[in-house]
C-alpha cells in the first residue's frame, strides 16, 4: 500500500521540507517511458507525480505539453492503454499518483467508470483543471466515493468567495496557478506569490 497525499504532506510539514510534484505526459515519448519514469522520479525525490492524460485541445497548456500530447495522440494512444500502463507500473511506485485529466475526457468515458478505473489503475487523486464549482460539487462527491482525492485549481484572479468554495471541494490539496495564462517557463515568480499562498492557506 502506497502513501496517501495526506501522509506525504504531513511528513513534509513535520520535517519542514518542500515537496516536489513533477508532471509527466502519459504516453510520451511512449508508454514504456511512462512506465519507467514513475519509479525513476520517486528515486529522484518526487513527493508525488502528476500524470497528464493527453487531450486533443489542451488550450491552457504551453507549447511543450501541447507538443507532447499531440505526439502521443498521433501514435494512437488510448485512455485504456494509459490505465493499463499505470496498473502495471503501480507496484514499483509507493508515492501518490494523480491523474490530471480534462473533464470532457471523463464525461466521454463515463464519470463513475473513469473514477473506478482510475482507482483500480493505482491513481490516488484526480486533478480536474476545467471543472469549477458549482458543477464540481456532484462530481467531487463521486470522486471521493471512489476512494480518490479531489484536486481543483485556484487562479490569481479567483475571488475570495470562490476560493472558499474550491477549498471545501478539494481533499488532496489545492492546485494554485501561480500565474495567469498558459503553463510554461517563466523568468521569475510573481511578487505576490507568498502573500497569495498565505491568504489561501
Amino acid at each position: 500500500m502506497g502513501k496517501s497525499l495526506k501522509d506525504i504532506f504531513a511528513d513534509l510539514r513535520t520535517r519542514k521540507r518542500v515537496g516536489v510534484l513533477p508532471f509527466i505526459p502519459a504516453g510520451y515519448p511512449d508508454l514504456n517511458a511512462t512506465r519507467e519514469l514513475l519509479p525513476a522520479l520517486e528515486r529522484a525525490g518526487a513527493s508525488a507525480i502528476e500524470v497528464g492524460i493527453p487531450f486533443s485541445d489542451p488550450i491552457a497548456d504551453g507549447p511543450v505539453v501541447q507538443e507532447a500530447f499531440t505526439a502521443a495522440l498521433s501514435r494512437g494512444l488510448k485512455l485504456r492503454d494509459v490505465l493499463k500502463t499505470m496498473r502495471e507500473a503501480r507496484s514499483s511506485v509507493s508515492i501518490p499518483l494523480m491523474s490530471m485529466v480534462s473533464y470532457s475526457i471523463v464525461f466521454r468515458y463515463g464519470p463513475e467508470k473513469y473514477f473506478a478505473d482510475a482507482k483500480a489503475a493505482g491513481f490516488d487523486g484526480l486533478i480536474l483543471p476545467d471543472l469549477p464549482p458549482p458543477e464540481a460539487e456532484v462530481i467531487c462527491e463521486k470522486v471521493r466515493k471512489a476512494g480518490l482525492d479531489t484536486i481543483l485549481m485556484v487562479a490569481p484572479t479567483t475571488t475570495a468567495a470562490r476560493r472558499k468554495e474550491i477549498a471545501q471541494l478539494s481533499s488532496g490539496f489545492i492546485y494554485y496557478l501561480s500565474v495567469s495564462g498558459i503553463t510554461g517557463e517563466r523568468p521569475k515568480l510573481p511578487e505576490d506569490l507568498a502573500e497569495q499562498l498565505r491568504q489561501l492557506k
